[in-house]
């Protein structure tokens, strides 16, 4: 699979699981590619709406990249689903918890 074509194009006919996005964009945070990254997680977004993990994996993908007013937007977005977190809490919605990436989304946040 070509991780710059996107989820998009991953997609074709195949409805996909909302957890294929989000692990698209996870791993694409750990190989330090967050414009492929965004892709991948505001597709997860897209798919799940309400999964406050997707929100603030996005909102930090987004802070990563360098685009500080869309990651505010979905830190807001985000508080709307999870109104007690924080932007230093969301670290810990990463699979592996804090230790795994909490460094590098700590720093985009």
């Amino acid at each position: 699979m070509d991780h710059h074509q996107g989820p998009v194009a991953q997609q074709g006919n195949v409805q996909l699981d909302p957890f294929c996005p989000l692990f698209g964009g996870l791993a694409e945070l750990e190989r330090g590619d967050d414009r492929a990254a965004v892709e991948w997680l505001s597709r997860a977004v897209e798919l799940s709406p309400r999964r406050p993990m997707a929100r603030a994996l996005l909102a930090a993908a987004y802070a990563l990249k360098g685009d500080a007013e869309a990651a505010r937007r979905e830190v807001g977005e985000l508080k709307k689903l999870a109104p007690d977190v924080t932007s230093g809490s969301i670290v810990n919605y990463v699979p592996g918890g804090p230790d795994s990436m909490g460094p590098r989304l700590a720093r985009g946040l």
